[in-house]
This record gives structure tokens, C-alpha cells and sequence, in this order.
């Protein structure tokens, strides 16, 4: 009676385990799917950044001459080629962004995201 009832215990937390293994498998996998979905936006707006860099007087003048930030968010989403998220991100960003430094921090940051989106 023992061992039937060993095995029966030893059979639910074999189950158990099973089950939290599948949950974590899920859950890991969904972290990915995340963590992947963040890199990628963030790799979209650090190249929005890095061509408005290249056309900052003209990014700059459709800031200051648009009637609201919703039509300067849709014509720097139209020069940029990028989503609204990044071109909002583009509007807000403190103009030091667009210095050209050297080693360049945006472009090295485009490079290792590139790099780890392509795992």
C-alpha cells in the first residue's frame, strides 16, 4: 500500500514538474517574442534618429512650421520612412542627440541591435 501510494505521489509531482516546465517554456518563449518586439522598435527609432541626423535642418523646419505636433509627427513619419512611435521619438529628442560624435554611440547602438535581432 506504501508503494501504491508512493507511486501515486512520485505521479503528481512528475505532473507537476511537467506542467511548470511547459508554463516556463511558455513563458520564456513569450519573453522573447517580447524582448525581441522591444529591440526592435528601439532599432526603429535609432534609425529614425540617425537619418534625421543626416536631414536635421530639414526635420527642424517641419518641427517649427507645422500647426500641430500630430502634422509634424506625420511629415517627419513621411521624410523618415519610420512609424509614428519613432518619429514621435525623433520630435522629442534633445537636439545634442543629432551631434556627430566619434566613435558614433547611435549607429554602434544600430550595429549591436541589428546584430542581436539576428539570433
Amino acid at each position: 500500500m506504501c508503494d501504491s501510494r508512493s507511486r501515486v505521489a512520485q505521479s503528481r509531482v512528475s505532473s507537476c514538474v511537467d506542467l511548470n516546465d511547459r508554463y516556463l517554456t511558455r513563458t520564456l518563449q513569450n519573453m522573447d517574442t517580447e524582448e525581441r518586439c522591444r529591440l526592435s522598435e528601439r532599432l526603429d527609432q535609432l534609425r529614425a534618429q540617425s537619418s534625421a541626423r543626416a536631414q536635421i535642418e530639414t526635420v527642424a523646419r517641419i518641427v517649427v512650421d507645422a500647426p500641430s505636433e500630430g502634422h509634424a509627427i506625420s511629415q517627419i513619419r513621411a521624410l523618415l520612412g519610420c512609424s509614428e512611435v519613432a518619429a514621435r521619438h525623433v520630435i522629442m529628442s534633445p537636439l545634442s542627440m543629432y551631434r556627430r560624435r566619434v566613435p558614433d554611440r547611435l549607429e554602434l547602438e544600430v550595429a549591436e541591435l541589428v546584430s542581436a535581432l539576428a539570433l
